[in-house]
Order: C-alpha cells, then structure tokens, then sequence
C-alpha cells in the first residue's frame, strides 16, 4: 500500500511561523514534524510515498530527497493551486497506481497505533476507511455527516454547526480504494 501525504497547505493559520516555511517542516522534539510522520507510517510497513506539495516548494524535496536515507521511496505531485484535499488527492493520481492507498495530512503528529488500527479497519470494511475525531466546535474542520457506519458527506468548516448535526470532524487520515475514490472526485 502506498502513503500519499498532503503537504501543500498555505499553513494560514499558523502565519507568521509558516511565513518562510510550510507547516509540516515546523521543528517538534528538534525534527521537523514530517519526519514524525514518516517514521509511524514506515513502522506501519508503508514504505512507497508521494509528497503533494505546493508549486515551488523546495523545503520538503531538499530534506526528503528521494527517501533513501529513510528507508523508503518518495515521488513528488505538484498542487498547483491548493484548493482542498480532492484535488490534492487528485493531482497524485498516476502515481498511486492501482492499489489502496493512504491518505494524511502532512502537518499531523499521529501515533502508529491510529495508523495501524486505521489499516486494521480497512482490511475489516474494505472500500475506504476515514478517521474522526469529536470536537465543540466543528467550524474549523470538515464536518462527518454518517448514518451508523456509512459515511453520507464531508462538510468542510461549517458554519453554525453542532451539538444536533453532529461533532464528529475529520481527522486527516483515510485509506480509499483507488477506483472508487477516483470516481467520486471526477463527480465533484
């Protein structure tokens, strides 16, 4: 299975510390977060990675290069203009190939046992998998619509959201089967 990591936010939130650099390059525990979240995905046996980063952005190509000296193979898709995860997603189509794959944003600090049980539920449900989270205020996230299992919608940050709707916000992490997810996105 093959990681895609979504690395070409503009880091808005966090300005002015991502004035000169993107937010998954921030130093935490004296490495840049990236590096993090390439350890948990690696000691869950994703070792094939694509890199979407922004137009221009050199930072994460100089420190990454081509993964070898982390153990693993990285490719590079370019977001030419970051307009959400869809099209994130979408701009790393050709390299994924025609297997499953992980989706995550690049600037989370994840434990390896959120990812390993993310695989688990996977291998269990098998068409695509997400990761949520509650929250009091689900207008700085994407909103999980879902009846029971089933997911119905993603609302990205509503407004006047909450309690009765729900408060279950998307945590950043998925695994899609490449087809359909492919699918959906042509349809958005």
């Amino acid at each position: 299975m093959k990681g895609v990591i979504l690395a070409a936010g503009l880091g808005t939130r966090l300005y002015p510390i991502t004035e000169n650099k993107p937010k998954h390059m921030i130093p935490i525990g004296g490495k840049p977060l990236i590096l993090h979240l390439l350890a948990a995905l690696k000691s869950n046996g994703i070792n094939e990675l694509i890199l979407v980063v922004r137009h221009g952005e050199n930072f994460t190509r100089n420190l990454l290069e081509d993964g070898g000296k982390f153990g693993l193979k990285i490719e590079y898709s370019t977001q030419e203009v970051p307009t959400g995860t869809a099209s994130a997603v979408e701009s790393a189509e050709e390299l994924i190939g025609e297997e499953e794959f992980l989706v995550v944003y690049g600037d989370l600090l994840l434990k390896e046992e959120l990812i390993h049980r993310l695989l688990k539920s996977f291998e269990e449900h098998g068409e695509m998998v997400l990761a949520a989270v509650p929250v009091k205020d689900v207008s700085q996230y994407g909103l999980i619509n879902s009846r029971g299992e089933k997911l119905m919608k993603v609302e990205e940050k509503p407004e006047g959201i909450g309690g009765e709707e729900g408060n279950l916000a998307n945590a950043g992490l998925y695994v899609f089967k490449k087809k359909e997810i492919f699918k959906a996105i042509k349809r958005t």
